[in-house]
């Protein structure tokens, strides 16, 4: 009798131990976690994109800028690559190009770093303040165009946070097919290009929808200080800054939570599906920190499953 009683016990503090702990998938983060438990998450499968929708041409038209600023790239090269129409009859609109000179002012002064000449702006990219771009839409060349804007309350110069401010811009010239930049990328054509492009905007598209509507309910505490640590050693071997010496509370709300959330989400997607985790996929993440690289590589194999599943028009 006392041997089945042993036997029955031990059987008891098996399933109570199991119970309580999930087992490992051999993972980096989020190994034992049920995120079920942890996030709401969206209809993901029935996402659908409109290409021709402001929302989707706004995140497109900010990657073509962002190929134009690219540090490698001198602007030089792609003002010799596109080809810019200086005269008088071409007006500017949405998406294209411009070529300008500008020089900003508070009253009557021109301020610090508010000039520079023959810039290259894609109108609509919002990389520029408030709406400066969407008031050079109309003019042509030759023209100088008074722009009133606005810098944010949190600027990074005091001395413009808040500010009212007007800028004199002079249009010298437009382009009227930002995708000519397949040519100083050295890719095979326009609409090699164009597919290029549609694929990063749709992942951001993808990426965008589902932070904006699913729910994290909570952090798993242990994930969260995995993921912090990730952080805090990739910030130091990219960067050579020691985010350890900032307070932690900060590090965690403007950086580690955010990705919290995106990843969270992604592992979801990617236990969900039973999606596999391809060595190759790992070994191509640019990262040395194991666990970064993890996430950017279940980031990935997600998002080659959802642009297949979600619905483009």
């Amino acid at each position: 009798m006392k041997k089945i009683i042993s036997i029955l016990l031990v059987s008891i503090l098996m399933v109570t131990v199991f119970a309580g702990c999930a087992a490992s998938k051999g993972r980096k983060i989020f190994d034992t976690v049920d995120l079920i438990d942890y996030v709401d998450i969206c209809d993901y499968k029935n996402i659908n994109i409109d290409k021709s929708s402001a929302e989707y041409m706004e995140i497109y038209v900010y990657f073509l800028q962002e190929d134009i600023r690219q540090t490698q790239i001198s602007e030089e090269n792609i003002k010799n690559a596109i080809t810019f129409d200086s005269s008088a009859e071409t007006v500017v609109e949405y998406g294209d190009i411009v070529n300008i000179d500008y020089t900003g002012y508070i009253g009557e002064t021109a301020f610090e770093n508010g000039s520079d000449k023959e810039a290259l702006l894609l109108i609509g990219s919002g990389y520029f303040i408030d709406d400066f771009e969407e008031q050079l839409i109309g003019s042509k060349p030759g023209q100088t165009v008074d722009v009133h804007v606005t810098f944010p309350t949190d600027y990074k110069s005091a001395d413009l946070a808040g500010k009212r401010v007007k800028f004199e811009v002079k249009i010298n010239s437009v382009a009227k097919e930002p995708e000519e930049l397949y040519k100083v990328y050295q890719i095979a054509s326009k609409e090699e290009y164009v597919k290029l492009i549609n694929t990063r905007a749709q992942r951001e598209f993808i990426l965008t929808y589902l932070l904006n509507n699913s729910t994290i309910n909570e952090y798993p505490e242990d994930d969260l200080e995995i993921l912090y640590s990730a952080v805090v050693e990739q910030y130091s071997l990219d960067y050579g800054i020691d985010l350890s010496t900032s307070a932690q509370e900060n590090v965690l709300a403007n950086l580690v939570e955010p990705l919290m959330k995106k990843y969270m989400i992604m592992y979801y997607i990617f236990d969900e599906q039973q999606l596999e985790l391809l060595d190759s996929t790992l070994e191509s993440q640019e990262t040395t920190n194991a666990t970064i690289a993890e996430c950017y590589a279940v980031y990935d194999t997600v998002m080659n499953y959802l642009l297949d599943v979600v619905k483009v028009k």
